[in-house]
This record gives structure tokens, C-alpha cells and sequence, in this order.
């Protein structure tokens, strides 16, 4: 348990400094989380079987370093002087050209599930986070990325507490036998009510990030709902692959996705959200 509180703090104080300072700060950090993470992942399909091709992910992870030294911060969107494009384009082309070229000519090594788990990795890992630095490089970015993160992780909490005192109904016992669905409905309190909580908090501070007070309880549902889906996503993996973490570099935490999963899609969603709203 001591171990687990100290990782926990000099993790947090490293992301929270990271946040506040932004830019090539928080898109190292990010580079470097999707890094691991994406190491773990192949690592755990590989040492289950799976012919990994590695082409996928790193075309995508290179997005991010790119992106910290582009003008643009649209995901994907790099401009240099002149130049513009969607490096995404790029990306999506060498992962295709790349499975079908081990498909074709590694035949019966490489199998058609193989070339699943590679490009699922690179959209599922490095794609999804580079909107976590997009997020922090958006109008009131520090805000919007702390709410990205206050959703989960009051809905993690609230489900836990719950679902560890009433729970009685298992949500999904395939994946993950000690989640319930009185933990997941209290998810989704817990994610409203942390939200809520935030967005009263920047009332009484005076701090306007262009957002009405009822966006709060609308993310903190689709929030709650993203980091549930994300946690058993990844515990599915997990179970797939035969292990109880991803990985042992966090001391009472495990792995970078075992602490990450239940983020990854909320960064995007968020992101999208927020550029919908105040695009009206």
C-alpha cells in the first residue's frame, strides 16, 4: 500500500506539473506514456502467441513529436511554414500497406488476427492520446484536461466504494468479476457530481472557460460511460492475453495502461465535445 501512495503521488505531481506547464512539457509526457503503453500492449499479445507488426504503432506514436513542433494543433494536422497536411492520411497508409505486405508475404506466419492487434494498437493507443495534447493546446486546455480526467476518475471511485459495499449484481463477470451494475450506476453519480463540483468551483473563482453550467452533468455521463467502457476494454485484453497486469514499471500499480485505460477514450471524447460546443 505505501508503495502504491508514493508512486501515486510522484506520478500525479509529475502529470499535474506537466498540465500546468503544457506544451513541449506535457507532449513529452504524453509521448513518452503512449510509448510505454504501447509497448505494453504488443508486448502482451506477443508473449500470447500473437506475430506483432510493429509498423503501425510507431507511424502513429512519431504524430505526437511531430505535432509539438507544428504551428497547427489540430489532431493530425501538421503545418510547417507552407507546407500542410494530415499526417494521419500518412499514418493510416503505412499501417494498411504494412499488414498487407506481411499478410501477403509472410503468409500463414502472419495470420489475419495478427494484422487486428497491430493496427488496433496504433489506433487504440498513440491515436487516441494525441488528442490529450490537442485538449491541452485548446483555448482554457488546462481546464478542459483536468475534466477530462476529474470524470473517470470520480466515477472510478464511486463505482469502486459502492460496488465494493452493495454490489450484488455482476456487471461483466467475463472481464472483470468484482465490477457490479450498482457500482457502474453509482459511476455515473460519482462522474456527474465531480464534474459539477469542478465547474461550481470555477463559478466561485471567477474563472470562465466559455462553457454553461450544465455541460458539466452532460460530460460527466458520457465521461463516466467512456472510462467504463475503456477499463473493461482493457481488462478483455488482459484476459485475452492471460495476465493480471501489462506491466510492473508503476510499484502498486502495475503497467502505464493499467492505470491509463479508463483515460484514453475520455481525452478524445472530450476534445470532441468541447470543439463542437464552442464551434457554435
Amino acid at each position: 500500500m505505501l508503495k502504491r501512495i508514493i508512486t501515486g503521488v510522484i506520478a500525479g505531481g509529475i502529470s499535474f506539473a506537466a498540465i500546468y506547464f503544457g506544451g513541449y512539457f506535457f507532449g513529452a509526457l504524453i509521448t513518452f506514456i503512449a510509448a510505454v503503453a504501447l509497448f505494453e500492449y504488443f508486448r502482451a499479445f506477443k508473449n500470447a502467441g500473437r506475430t506483432i507488426d510493429y509498423v503501425p504503432g510507431a507511424v502513429m506514436l512519431l504524430v505526437l513529436p511531430l505535432m509539438m513542433v507544428s504551428t497547427s494543433k489540430v489532431p493530425g494536422m501538421l503545418t510547417f511554414g507552407a507546407l500542410e497536411f494530415n499526417f494521419f492520411y500518412v499514418a493510416v497508409l503505412a499501417a494498411m500497406l504494412s499488414v498487407m505486405a506481411n499478410f501477403v508475404f509472410r503468409y500463414g506466419k502472419f495470420k489475419i488476427d495478427d494484422t487486428a492487434v497491430s493496427i488496433l494498437g496504433a489506433v487504440y493507443i498513440p491515436f487516441m492520446l494525441i488528442f490529450a495534447y490537442c485538449l491541452r493546446e485548446m483555448p482554457h486546455g488546462g481546464h478542459l484536461l483536468l475534466i477530462s480526467l476529474i470524470g473517470p476518475v470520480s466515477s472510478d471511485t464511486a463505482a469502486f466504494a459502492v460496488g465494493s459495499l452493495i454490489g450484488k449484481h455482476k456487471l461483466c463477470p467475463e472481464l472483470s468479476p468484482k465490477k457490479s451494475v450498482e457500482g457502474m450506476i453509482a459511476g455515473f453519480a460519482g462522474s456527474v457530481l465531480g464534474l459539477c463540483f469542478y465547474g461550481f468551483m470555477l463559478i466561485v473563482l471567477k474563472i470562465d472557460i466559455g462553457l454553461p453550467f450544465f455541460f458539466y452533468p452532460i460530460l460527466g455521463i458520457v465521461l463516466s460511460g467512456a472510462g467504463q467502457v475503456g477499463d473493461l476494454f482493457a481488462s478483455g485484453i488482459k484476459r485475452s492475453c492471460g495476465i493480471k497486469d501489462f506491466g510492473k514499471i508503476l510499484p502498486g500499480h502495475g503497467g502505464v495502461m493499467d492505470r491509463i485505460d479508463s483515460y484514453i477514450p475520455c481525452f478524445m471524447v472530450t476534445y470532441v465535445v468541447a470543439s463542437l460546443f464552442y464551434s457554435f
